[in-house]
C-alpha cells in the first residue's frame, strides 16, 4: 500500500532526491507541489551550473525565480546578445561563476554586474576578442580569482596549414 508522500518528513525526501541526476529530479518536481518544494531546494542543487542559451526567447520571471530560490552560482551563457547578459544579470547577479560560451565585444561590459564573480570562463570563435585583454580590467569584478580563455589554436594563429597542424598534435 502506498503512503502519502507528506507523511515522510521532508529531510528524508531531501536525502532520496540527493542521489538523482538533475534529470531525474526535474521529473519528480513535475508530480506533485509537495515534491516540487523539496525538489527546489537549494542543497539538491548545489555546484550545480545553468546552460542557459535564449533559443525560445528570453526565460520568464518564475524560471528566474526558481533558479534564485535554489541559489544556483553558476551558468554558463551561449547567447551573445546584450539584453540576454543584462536580464542575466538583474536576474542572478550572484553568480559567482559565469561561462561566456561565445564572446563579444558588447557582452564584456555586462561582466561588471556580476560583483561576487570570482571565475570568469571564456570561449571564443574570435581570436582577436581574446588576444584584445586591455580591455578587461574595465569590465573584471575585484574578486575575480580565475580566468580562463579558450580559442581554437587555428583562429589563434590564423595562418596554420595543414603542415603545421600536423606539426602541433
Amino acid at each position: 500500500m502506498a503512503q502519502n508522500p507528506s507523511k515522510l518528513p521532508p529531510e528524508v525526501w531531501n536525502n532520496v532526491f540527493g542521489y538523482l541526476s538533475a534529470t531525474e529530479k526535474l521529473n519528480v518536481r513535475a508530480t506533485c507541489k509537495y515534491f516540487k518544494t523539496i525538489v527546489d531546494h537549494r542543497s539538491l542543487w548545489k555546484n550545480w551550473t545553468v546552460v542557459l542559451d535564449f533559443k525560445n526567447g528570453s526565460y520568464n520571471r518564475k524560471f528566474w525565480d526558481t533558479l534564485r530560490h535554489r541559489k544556483v552560482s553558476s551558468a554558463v551563457m551561449k547567447s551573445t546578445k546584450v539584453k540576454h547578459w543584462k536580464q542575466l544579470a538583474l536576474f542572478l547577479p550572484i553568480l559567482t561563476t559565469v561561462v561566456m560560451d561565445q564572446s563579444s565585444q558588447e557582452c564584456f561590459s555586462c561582466l561588471k554586474d556580476f560583483p561576487n564573480m570570482r571565475r570568469l570562463v571564456l570561449r571564443s570563435s574570435c581570436s582577436d576578442l581574446l588576444l584584445d585583454i586591455s580591455r578587461f580590467p574595465l569590465f573584471l569584478p575585484e574578486k575575480l580569482t580565475y580566468l580562463s580563455m579558450w580559442a581554437s589554436l587555428e583562429k589563434l594563429c590564423g595562418c596554420c596549414t595543414p603542415h603545421s597542424r600536423a606539426c602541433l598534435n
